[in-house]
């Protein structure tokens, strides 16, 4: 399939919010040892530890993914990528809770740059987990699934053919971190009413409407209003389900009476 290029799942209000999707490729760690099965490998067999080798970050209103690589400067490919998680209100990533962030993170530290601005950190594997019951978690997996579409297959001949310099491999390699960054974009905005770590989107939209969708930002109104309520423990709200996006939302004042008893746990 043709994946899109455009946020079709967000309000059109939602444009004014920076949301950027970041994919980090890295280098193998390089070892010493006797076990050709190893268990465990301490840091004294550590020859050079994994570093970032490449990064591909998109805007969601933009057509085309950025892709920096080490080659122009390891220090100046992630002072960019600090720059641009700086920049954005919500970073959407696969894993990156675990790995993208985190390997970032110990780069911005190698460098003395500091945490970079807080953003909001969408991570689709949580959701995933959370939601689904699939058979394999991995990014490849759920955009065959949902999306029609593959990872571009490669294997660690790749990687060894970039950290050796050679012009084709990087080339292949561009294109795997741009089709990675491409597929998670458009899974997050397939999967958007089932995310459990979406960002409030009326509270990222500055135009003082009081009433927008969770998810994607579409105004809520009455005629979206369900029966049932939207009930906590011991209280209920007034439910609504969006429209636009499928999405549950609820009231945040009261519905009926409240109960000032409840059980011990």
């Amino acid at each position: 399939m043709s994946l899109r290029q455009t946020a079709a799942q967000l309000s059109p209000a939602a444009s004014t919010v920076k949301i950027g999707t970041i994919d980090i490729e890295t280098t193998p760690h390089q070892m010493w040892s006797f076990d050709v099965t190893p268990r465990f490998l301490g840091p004294e067999k550590m020859i050079q530890p994994s570093r970032i080798l490449s990064f591909a970050f998109k805007w969601l209103h933009e057509k085309t993914p950025l892709i920096v690589d080490e080659r122009d400067g390891h220090e100046a490919m992630i002072r960019q990528a600090w720059t641009l998680l700086s920049d954005a209100d919500v970073i959407v990533t696969y894993n990156g809770f675990k790995f993208d962030v985190p390997r970032l993170q110990d780069a911005f530290r190698d460098y003395r740059l500091g945490p970079p601005a807080p953003f909001k950190h969408v991570d689709l594997i949580k959701s995933n987990r959370a939601q689904f019951d699939l058979p394999y978690r991995r990014l490849d997996y759920l955009a065959g699934r949902v999306l029609n579409a593959s990872k571009d297959k490669t294997d660690i001949d790749l990687w060894f053919a970039c950290m050796a310099g050679d012009a084709k491999a990087w080339d292949r390699m561009r294109a795997y971190n741009a089709k990675d960054v491409v597929l998670t974009e458009q899974l997050y905005l397939e999967l958007l009413p089932w995310l459990v770590d979406q960002p409030h989107m009326g509270m990222l939209i500055d135009d003082g409407e009081g009433h927008r969708c969770a998810f994607c930002g579409t105004v809520v109104t009455e005629e979206m209003r369900w029966a049932k309520p939207a009930r906590a423990f011991v209280r209920s709200y007034t439910l609504y389900r969006c429209s636009h996006c499928l999405g549950w939302n609820r009231s945040t004042l009261l519905r009926g009476t409240a109960q000032f008893r409840r059980r011990v746990r």
